[in-house]
């Protein structure tokens, strides 16, 4: 069974009011607005789920979005694609429940990208404009499709009111993989793709260094 050793950080920036993202590394949730290190998470087995999800801005609530969803996929646990699908609509059945609650709340919504292990196969997701990468030494791979507009607007996010959305999924063999990077767009607007590779607490600092205009959340995940 693998040795797997994830780190994940999230930072509100410099320009947002509110951390409207958050990230989950296999059973822990975090969404603060300033991370001063990493959480680190450590583990042997073969089933484990890593995950960003970042709330839309300029809607309400992006926050509450965010944090509902990643927690269904904490609890839901799934192993297969099919079991990830159920819980993503799950959470936006949620969702839905949430906006009929708190009207105020009608047009939430959440970009989301992640890695489920499960065995010797690794399955990527993602819906919106987060991303996985994978690292390999000095190479940096994008795994994920963005489901973005020409202007830059978001054409699919998981929502808070019916509807169709895009979620790409795929499944790969786990062994030709060391390193994974799943990162909301504020970081990976703001830091050139080759310099993907760096430590995270250098990530972080790259994506402030430039403004600090988003939200920015990073998780990496190292298989030994």
């Amino acid at each position: 069974m693998p040795k797997v050793k994830a780190c994940g950080i999230t930072h509100r920036g410099y320009v947002r009011r509110i951390n409207q993202d958050a990230i989950l590394l296999d059973e822990y949730l975090v969404q603060e607005d300033f991370m001063q290190e990493p959480i680190i998470f450590e583990s042997e087995g073969d089933h484990f789920i890593f995950a960003v999800a970042d709330g839309l801005g300029g809607h309400p609530k992006g926050e509450v979005a965010s944090r509902l969803v990643l927690d269904v996929i904490r609890k839901e646990r799934p192993k297969t694609l099919s079991q990830l699908n159920n819980a993503l609509h799950k959470a936006q059945d949620m969702l839905i429940d949430y906006t009929k609650a708190y009207p105020d709340a009608i047009g939430l919504g959440t970009a989301l990208a992640g890695i489920l292990i499960y065995q010797s196969l690794v399955y990527v997701f993602n819906v919106g404009d987060c991303r996985v990468y994978a690292i390999k030494e000095e190479e940096v791979e994008v795994l994920t499709k963005d489901h973005r507009n020409p202007d830059g607007t978001l054409y699919s996010a998981i929502l808070g009111h019916p509807s169709r959305w895009e979620f790409e999924m795929d499944v790969k063999e786990l062994k030709p993989y060391g390193r994974f990077l799943i990162c909301s767009d504020g970081l990976w607007e703001f830091v050139d793709s080759e310099k993907l590779n760096r430590p995270i607490e250098e990530l972080l600092d790259l994506s402030l260094l430039s403004g600090g205009y988003d939200n920015v959340s990073i998780v990496t995940v190292e298989l030994f």
